[in-house]
């Protein structure tokens, strides 16, 4: 998407140099492909070459996919180890993974519920936000799961949580 913005998808991501080009860094080792690839995979085999465009999930209507439409908290596996979390604001249907995890605890990935630790202990929201009302509900359903559990909160665009998370292939574990 940083290399070409304007042909990534099928439908460009021409915006990203107005709001994040400048704030993106990222190595070669950091890239998507070059990950699956370090991993053993093919990256020629991934359904999903290209993140977060519309036209890459219509594949998961398809009769040969089996996918399980949701409404409110989510047990993955029926144990209580992956809990899907609805967050609406930053989209109608974001969503923050809750995993138990046998060393570290509980840990919320909270993805875009806010972009960096300041706004989301402040309660602070960007302008294209889906809905600000609903996401500063969300970020307070968060903020008293993580009080409550004694969680560890990720924000996946905050470079210092980023940087605290193991490369692939390690773990939390």
């Amino acid at each position: 998407m940083l290399e070409n913005p304007e042909k990534y998808g099928p439908y460009g991501a021409g915006y990203i140099d107005k709001f994040a080009a400048d704030e993106i860094e990222m190595s070669e080792d950091q890239k998507a492909i070059n990950q699956i690839t370090d991993l053993g995979y093919d990256p020629a085999d991934p359904i999903q070459q290209n993140l977060y465009i519309e036209g890459d999930f219509g594949v998961f209507h398809s009769p040969e996919y089996s996918v399980t439409a949701i409404s409110g908290n989510y047990d993955v596996f029926g144990d209580g180890t992956i809990e899907c979390i609805p967050t609406p604001g930053h989209s109608p249907g974001h969503q923050a993974v809750k995993v138990e995890l046998e060393d570290t605890g509980t840990v919320i990935l909270a993805a875009d519920l806010a972009f960096i630790q300041e706004a989301y202990e402040k309660e602070l929201q960007p302008a294209f936000a889906w809905d600000t009302e609903h996401a500063i509900r969300s970020n307070r359903k968060i903020r008293n799961l993580e009080r409550k559990e004694n969680a560890e909160v990720y924000l996946a665009h905050d470079r210092k949580h980023f940087e605290e998370l193991p490369n692939p292939p390690e773990s939390l574990v």
